[in-house]
C-alpha cells in the first residue's frame, strides 16, 4: 500500500501512490490508484465516465490535468503536485477504514431516505448524532429537478 492522497478540495482520500509515484515528477495516471472499496464497485478513478478501463485510466497515459476526484470531481493535482498525507502506513489503513465506514454509513443513510424512514428510525439505526445525520442527509438527498430538468426527464 502507497501513501494516501487527500483531494486539497473536498478533503477526501480516495487514492493511494503506487511504486510508480515520484515527486519530482509531474504525475500521471500511472502514480495513482484507487482504493477499494471504490475499485470493487466499479467506480473510474478519476469521476469520469467516458468508459475508459481502470487499467487504461491508471496509466501514462492519463494526464495530470485528467486526474480528478471521483467524489467531488476537482482536479487531484492543481499546479502539478499531488497532497500526499504523510503518515505512517497503519495510521493511514485506519484512515481508509475510517472512510469505508462514512461509506457505508452514507449508503445506509441514503436507503433510509429511499425508504422514507422516520428521522426518529435513522437516527436510532445509523447511530449518528442529529447535526451530523442532517448534514449526511443534506448530501445524499436526491436535489429536486428544475421545471425544465422535470421536462427533460419526460423526454
Amino acid at each position: 500500500m502507497g501513501n494516501l492522497i487527500k483531494c486539497p478540495t473536498c478533503g477526501r482520500c480516495y487514492h493511494e501512490t503506487t511504486d510508480k509515484f515520484n515527486p519530482d515528477v509531474r504525475p500521471n495516471g500511472s502514480m495513482v490508484r484507487l482504493l477499494d472499496p471504490w475499485r470493487k464497485w466499479g467506480w473510474s478513478p478519476f469521476g469520469d465516465e467516458d468508459g475508459r478501463s481502470i487499467a487504461y485510466a491508471e496509466s501514462e497515459a492519463t494526464l495530470c490535468s485528467d486526474l480528478l476526484c471521483p467524489g467531488c470531481g476537482n482536479p487531484l493535482a492543481p499546479g502539478g503536485r499531488l497532497t500526499i498525507v504523510e503518515e505512517p502506513k497503519q495510521e493511514s489503513q485506519e484512515l481508509v477504514e475510517e472512510i469505508k465506514k462514512d461509506v457505508t454509513k452514507r449508503e445506509l443513510v441514503a436507503s433510509m431516505i429511499a425508504e422514507g424512514k422516520p428521522w426518529k428510525e435513522m437516527l436510532k439505526e445509523s447511530g449518528l448524532g442529529f447535526k451530523e445525520l442532517s448534514a449526511m442527509v443534506k448530501e445524499v438527498q436526491p436535489k429536486p429537478l428544475s421545471e425544465e430538468g422535470k421536462q427533460n426527464q419526460k423526454e
